[in-house]
């Protein structure tokens, strides 16, 4: 083998040796951002995005979705979302335990875009011992069927709903976010 080929062979060498320490450092540094993002994480962020994760596992492959006061029919297996007094519920039972909700209230509101009959947008806004913190999330979903009473005034065919059944809200006609799979 000649000396030129021997360099050559050395040189590149090298270089993928070098490539695959910047590699690895810029992987490990990337890796120790992300656990300082996630330490330095607000809490009631993770509570929100907690909550949404439980709602897209839940949703995100349903057939149907509706807001209704009442089990839509008993041709499917319909399950419910509701929030009453500060508890999120699926169907009669809190998403979490009671434990967990008991220095927290959440509220949820939702958008529904009538026309496109596929996207929800939510707003979670979970307080805790005074503090707040919201967060917006949007599910493309198979199909929605909301209540459109005032849809021909919306030019966007948008409508706002309230997750909340509580009594002392304005959402006096109890709806839920009923959805089935």
């Amino acid at each position: 083998m000649s000396q030129k080929r021997r360099e050559k062979i050395i040189t590149i060498g090298a270089l993928v040796l070098l490539l695959i320490i910047i590699f690895f450092a810029g992987y490990k540094l990337h890796q120790n951002a992300l656990e300082v993002m996630h330490e330095n994480q607000d809490p009631l962020e993770k509570d929100c995005r907690k909550i949404f994760a439980f709602m897209r596992g839940e949703m995100v492959y349903a057939h149907d979705v509706t807001n209704n006061r009442h089990r839509p029919n008993k041709k499917h297996d319909w399950h419910c979302l509701y929030i009453q007094n500060g508890i999120l519920y699926k169907d009669k039972y809190p998403i979490f335990k009671e434990e967990w909700f008991e220095d927290r209230q959440v509220a949820m509101t939702y958008v529904g875009y009538i026309r496109s009959k596929s996207r929800i947008d939510f707003t979670l806004t979970i307080t805790k011992k005074g503090r707040s913190y919201s967060m917006r999330q949007s599910l493309k979903l198979l199909s929605i069927d909301l209540k459109n009473s005032i849809d021909k005034r919306l030019p966007t065919g948008e409508e706002t709903y309230d997750l909340s059944i509580d009594h002392t809200k304005l959402n006096k006609k109890k709806y839920k976010l009923y959805y089935y799979n």
